[in-house]
């Protein structure tokens, strides 16, 4: 995580809290963790409703990566 003071006072601007607080890197990954799981869950959901309502007919391709910048941030990529 980035935790300059010029961070603190973009994220302060942006929230409109002096006192934001940033969270730890295993807060910020816990929190990417489960809003990740909470998509894949959703994203099974939608294709399986839309698969039905198709008859059944295959037709989609969805991919997705994860990997890692410079600066060790995990990116995650979706196409569909």
């Amino acid at each position: 995580m980035v935790t300059t003071p010029a961070f603190h006072d973009f994220l302060a601007g942006v929230t409109g809290d002096p006192n934001v607080t940033i969270p730890s890197s295993k807060t910020y990954n816990d929190i990417l963790d489960n809003h990740f799981e909470r998509f894949t869950q959703d994203a099974s959901e939608l294709f399986l409703e839309e698969f039905k309502e198709l008859d059944e007919t295959p037709f989609m391709t969805v991919e997705h990566d994860l990997w890692t910048n410079s600066s060790k941030n995990s990116i995650v990529g979706v196409s569909v």
